[in-house]
């Protein structure tokens, strides 16, 4: 009796040790599944399917399984990994991982009630619809639905298990598909985020370079606005030389009539002739050498540049009835150091901007009188100088980069008054 006693004790004592060890597996292979759930934006969808499968196959102490998902896009059920013995003894052609058609037998009644399906003997078991020839023996089959909220995303499936298949098995293989949704949701998740983010991206960047086509057009309209007022300027200055040349042409014609052709003549007709070339060829290197970027910064009188700029431009204002007075109250005359030309075009801007709000203030008021005021004036460190039209308004900020190399001085606003 005492011999009786002992051996049962060993025995519960053998058989609590392997549940412990079991559950043990179990709880440690759940942690593994877990892990993956975290891991979704490292590892691929079939990585995933890979391992729970490897631990559905090593708890239930299986030959042979699958884990597959739903095709969100096609419905379809994808089978990204499949037991390597499945595929090297099953004899059915044509093998796919991908089943499109409406599955029947165990797995369709599985999908279709979305519920676990266990059986010890698929041969006998009304569920069953056989299986194709040359398809591998089903001895005993258990498989699980992965559900996310009600709805199958994907499914466990193991077979020919060294024992019959129990209610424990249906549990562990339920965790592991809980896991195997919360996986497949979570990747689709992390999918479609990345989806949307390229889409936002490729719309950015459409919308970026359809603003910068745009800013191309815009800049394009500006620069030939801009060479249009240049070349009437360049008409304009070429009236006066024009008008000589003609004169001197008409003159030739009577004094050749009269008898005054003689050498002295012609030198004079050749010395003003080519005197008015060469202040026309000037005006067209004046205004090439403007609009010119400067290569370096260089040490250049300020008035001088002014009024460089002013005699160049000078046929723009008055087209507008709008006076120029420049004047400094230092001699010498103040200098610096920068870029001319970019000191120029900021200079030009400003009495654009100037003469724009002259224009805009006549609407109101045509005999409204034009005139722009420029004073110089040596300031520490840099040179100021203003440009206020003879009109009230409210003031412009000042700004310091005055010298920075190709910066843009264009404004969307007009101000009545400028300052550097």
């Amino acid at each position: 009796m005492e011999l009786q006693t002992n051996i049962e004790m060993i025995l519960n004592k053998r058989k609590a040790d392997i549940e412990l060890k079991n559950k043990t597996t179990i709880e440690n292979a759940m942690v593994e599944a877990s892990r993956s759930l975290i891991q979704t934006d490292r590892i691929s969808i079939k990585e995933i399917s890979d391992l729970l499968l490897h631990h559905a196959k090593t708890l239930t102490r299986s030959v042979y399984g699958y884990a597959g998902y739903i095709d969100t896009e096609t419905g379809v059920l994808v089978v990204p990994y499949l037991t390597t013995d499945i595929l090297d003894k099953c004899n059915i052609p044509n093998k796919n991982f991908v089943f499109e058609k409406m599955l029947k037998g165990l797995v369709g009644w599985m999908l279709d009630n979305q519920r676990p399906l266990l059986t010890n003997n698929p041969a006998i078991d009304h569920r069953s619809a056989g299986t194709p020839k040359g398809h591998i023996p089903i001895i005993r089959f258990l498989s699980v639905p992965a559900l996310i909220e009600g709805k199958i995303v994907g499914l466990l499936s193991v077979a020919n298990s060294t024992g019959d298949y129990t209610e424990v098995d249906q549990e562990v293989l339920e965790r592991l598909a809980n896991y195997y949704a919360l996986a497949i949701e979570r990747k689709r998740i992390d999918e479609d985020m990345e989806k949307h983010r390229q889409h936002l991206q490729q719309k950015a960047e459409e919308e970026v370079a359809k603003r910068q086509q745009n800013e191309q057009m815009l800049i394009q309209q500006s620069n030939l606005a801009a060479m249009g007022e240049m070349i009437d300027i360049i008409a304009h200055q070429w009236k006066q030389p024009l008008t000589a040349i003609a004169v001197v042409a008409q003159d030739l014609r009577d004094a050749y009539k009269f008898g005054d052709l003689n050498e002295e003549y012609i030198e004079t007709v050749i010395d003003t002739t080519m005197d008015q070339v060469n202040f026309m060829g000037k005006t067209m290197d004046d205004f090439r050498n403007f609009f010119k970027p400067s290569k370096q910064k260089v040490h250049f009188d300020v008035r001088d540049t002014i009024n460089e700029l002013i005699s160049m431009f000078i046929p723009v204002f008055k087209k507008n009835n709008v006076k120029i007075n420049l004047k400094t109250n230092q001699s010498p005359n103040p200098t610096a150091d920068g870029y001319p030309n970019e000191f120029k075009q900021v200079i030009l801007n400003i009495l654009n901007n100037s003469k724009d709000a002259i224009i805009s203030r006549r609407n109101p008021e045509p005999k409204l009188q034009g005139l722009i005021d420029v004073e110089i004036t040596n300031s520490v460190p840099l040179q100021e100088g203003s440009a206020p039209p003879r009109l009230k308004g409210r003031p412009c900020q000042r700004t310091n980069s005055v010298f920075s190399q190709r910066r843009r001085w264009r404004h969307t606003w007009r101000c009545d008054r400028q300052n550097i």
